[in-house]
């Protein structure tokens, strides 16, 4: 494996295209002071450790689908941040502190920013809660307490939602019930995007 020293991200496309995909994983750094992340290139095999300065005055959490959400924490300002083309999409503004719950939420997509179905979604890993609202500065985000035991009284959900990821528009998570794993979805309302229900999907042994 290649591993490329730290680049800025301040000028000029951050990579090359041809390197896509690419994992994003945080640096270990417990105060993100230098605001430094590790890009593994699949198809290049090399691991890039690069400086975004564009989280230097943000919350934010990373997604499966290669976006970052981002907050301004004295402006409010919400968007959605592409690291590797810098491309962003209003949210949004956040009003309910949710850098609250930073490290412990899992922030998902159910489709590309650009899709009009498109669902941004953070569960909270502490509580039975999640936040979710659709692209566009001019809508709200939404908040929904959910019942952890709503699949089944063995099973907890909120357990699972550090899993979590979508196909479809619909999101996903696994759980473990007395040696099987049990698939649980997610379902949000097309009307007023409010999740509307956890249902249990198919079982397998462990």
């Amino acid at each position: 494996m290649k591993i490329i020293g730290t680049g800025s991200s301040e000028k000029g496309p951050l990579l090359d295209r041809s390197h896509v995909p690419l994992l994003l994983f945080d640096y270990d750094e417990p105060d993100r002071s230098t605001y430094v992340k590790l890009l593994y290139s699949v198809p290049a095999g090399e691991l890039q450790v690069r400086r975004f300065a564009e989280l230097g005055e943000h919350f934010y959490w990373t997604t499966p689908q290669g976006w970052m959400l981002l907050v301004h924490p004295s402006t409010r300002d919400t968007f959605l941040w592409n690291p590797l083309t810098r491309a962003r999409v209003a949210l949004p503004p956040e009003r309910d502190n949710l850098e609250e719950l930073q490290p412990d939420a899992r922030c998902v997509l159910s489709h590309a920013p650009a899709h009009p179905g498109c669902v941004v979604l953070i569960a909270d890993l502490e509580e039975t809660v999640l936040w979710h609202c659709h692209p566009g500065a001019g809508g709200r985000w939404l908040r929904h307490e959910y019942d952890d035991h709503a699949v089944s009284p063995d099973v907890s959900i909120s357990y699972s939602m550090s899993m979590l990821t979508t196909v479809g528009g619909k999101f996903y998570s696994v759980d473990h019930l007395q040696k099987r794993f049990l698939v649980v979805a997610l379902e949000f309302s097309p009307v007023d995007g409010a999740a509307t229900q956890c249902t249990a999907g198919s079982t397998i042994d462990a």
